[in-house]
């Protein structure tokens, strides 16, 4: 019972890895794009920059919880 629990919870954790990278790449294109559009605002990227930083942290921190659980 235990060894199955065990695997079950090792998918799951790589089930969102794998949705969360999704998702990080998806940021980075639209970032990408923005760049491109709005070559002349440095200001506004750098903000996005720090949004983005702050999004991966709290996805690192969801993998945390699922794992304790």
């Amino acid at each position: 019972m235990k060894a199955r629990q065990n695997r079950m919870q090792q998918q799951q954790i790589q089930q969102q890895q794998q949705h969360q990278h999704h998702q990080q790449q998806q940021q980075q294109q639209q970032q990408q794009q923005q760049q491109q559009q709005h070559h002349h605002q440095q200001r506004h990227q750098h903000q996005q920059q720090q949004q983005q930083h702050h999004q991966q942290q709290q996805q690192q921190q969801q993998q945390q919880q699922h794992h304790h659980q």
